[in-house]
């Protein structure tokens, strides 16, 4: 396993023997075994992922749809509500997008479809996840529009 030094150095390819023989702290060590364990799940997971829902690709193409599709029919639920002057034009303007989503939120709420962040139990952890990517991507974009200056 590799082991991250205090210092900023790495320990590649080290046993947690090895490491203990040449002075590194016990808690590093614990540290490095927790990481390259949650390291190998992780790997597991994705295996299962890849395996089970399809390859890198597939997966960002059916987010993509589903982004896409929430967008489009987002803006004709905000578009026809921002014209709405009473309730029933409120509901008229709504129905469109519950009837489209009713057997997809009957499947979540009979349990016969299961969501990644429902099976995670965290949907707060989930939304801290989408905002510390989103956050570090916007961060990868600003650099190299920095580079490019």
């Amino acid at each position: 396993m590799d082991i991250q030094l205090p210092d900023g150095k790495t320990l590649v390819n080290a046993s947690p023997e090895d490491a203990t023989a040449r002075g590194i702290a016990a808690t590093t060590v614990a540290e490095a075994e927790t990481a390259a364990a949650a390291m190998a799940r992780k790997g597991q997971l994705r295996g299962q992922i890849h395996m089970q829902a399809g390859d890198q690709l597939s997966l960002i193409g059916a987010n993509a749809d589903a982004s896409a599709l929430l967008m489009v029919e987002m803006a004709k639920l905000a578009r026809a509500l921002s014209t709405a002057t009473s309730v029933a034009e409120v509901n008229a303007a709504a129905q469109p997008f519950a009837d489209l989503t009713q057997s997809f939120f009957a499947d979540v709420e009979a349990g016969a479809l299961n969501l990644p962040y429902l099976v995670k139990g965290d949907a707060p952890a989930a939304l801290l996840d989408i905002q510390t990517r989103a956050d570090k991507a916007a961060q990868a974009f600003i650099a190299v529009q920095g580079d490019q200056s």
